[in-house]
């Protein structure tokens, strides 16, 4: 990510953060409160494109060692 990306991001953020916190932090908390089954559900995501390298490992569509 560029420094001018980067900067452009977080200046939206600090508006956003400056016009609407209360609506801001209740999303936060909202988020906060679902914690667990995002992470549920990112394990389940990393875990599943595993499985699936390693098919394609096992099946030979994709060499185990670069050559």
């Amino acid at each position: 990510m560029s420094l001018r990306t980067l900067i452009i991001l977080l200046l939206v953020i600090i508006l956003l953060l400056i016009w609407r916190p209360r609506q801001i932090f209740a999303e936060f908390k909202r988020i906060h409160s679902q914690w667990d089954v995002i992470l549920r559900l990112l394990v389940a995501v990393i875990f599943g494109y595993m499985l699936y390298g390693f098919y394609q490992v096992w099946s030979g569509n994709v060499p185990w060692w670069p050559h």
